[in-house]
């Protein structure tokens, strides 16, 4: 079974072979390292697989292209009613960051150096991500624009529709307390 028991077994192991400087072994070790890591990180999710590839790489290059293959869309494939749908990416981007948010805020004593590289990955991360999803910051003035462009509704049309409802007598559509489909008791309606 692999567990941390083996790898603090196999790490210390490693280095000894490399303080008695029998390179064989030192070769053979690092190999059992790299396939046990390899069988580990299948066992965990995409997105924390990734994070630990991406802390195990010291090479900035190297980092930004496994994060790119990973939030890089895999194709389209069509449905069985001529439609297209997309094959999504190998790392769903939302869930990196979700996964890299639990990381911080889970393991809140680790060491600074450690920190240090998470913050580095997370922004690498942000920026191949705005770049893959042509994401660009704006500014209040341009969202104000788009939403009036768009004509999405304002939280404050939300509330004007909420208290005109109100002075009516009625609900606001979002206060139904009966949802679609049940009767007043709960029962579902057929």
């Amino acid at each position: 079974k692999l567990d941390d028991s083996f790898m603090l077994l196999l790490a210390g192991n490693l280095e000894q072979a490399k303080k008695a400087g029998v390179e064989k072994a030192v070769q053979a070790l690092q190999e059992v390292q790299k396939q046990a890591i390899s069988i580990l990180d299948e066992s965990v999710t995409p997105e924390l697989r990734l994070v630990r590839k991406l802390l195990r790489e010291p090479n900035v290059d190297a980092r930004n292209a496994l994060i790119t293959d990973a939030f890089k869309s895999k194709g389209t494939f069509i449905l069985d009613d001529e439609t297209e749908s997309s094959a999504g990416s190998a790392v769903d981007a939302k869930k990196f960051v979700q996964t890299m948010s639990n990381l911080m805020k889970n393991f809140g004593n680790m060491e600074e150096g450690f920190q240090q590289n998470l913050k580095r990955i997370a922004a690498e991360a942000e920026e191949i991500a705005k770049d893959l999803y042509g994401y660009k910051e704006k500014d209040i003035k341009e969202l104000q624009d788009e939403a009036f462009e768009k004509r999405t509704v304002s939280v404050w049309e939300l509330e004007q529709m909420e208290m005109q409802s109100e002075m009516q007598g009625q609900d606001a559509p979002w206060e139904n307390p009966r949802a679609a489909g049940f009767d007043d008791t709960g029962k579902r309606i057929v």
